[in-house]
């Protein structure tokens, strides 16, 4: 991420990231995102695109909020 994607937002990022870096790379059968406190800042929906990701690559997605601020990381989502 770069501060362009603090501004503007990081979901299309993350989204190719999951999709272009690490399905077409490693293919695996899961995988973690996590988020920081800027994710909670600027209010991407770091749980809906990990939702896609898992609906449209068939690669579980699991988001880890790890804000620091409103929640704790064994909330589920």
């Amino acid at each position: 991420m770069k501060e362009t994607d603090i501004i503007s937002g990081g979901e299309k990022k993350l989204t190719a990231c999951i999709g272009d870096g690490l399905a077409d790379q490693s293919h695996p059968l899961a995988t973690l995102a996590y988020s920081d406190r800027i994710v909670g800042i600027i209010g991407d929906d770091h749980p809906a695109v990990c939702k896609a990701a898992s609906r449209d690559l068939g690669i579980l997605t699991i988001p880890v909020i790890s804000e620091g601020f409103n929640r704790n990381k064994s909330e589920k989502y």
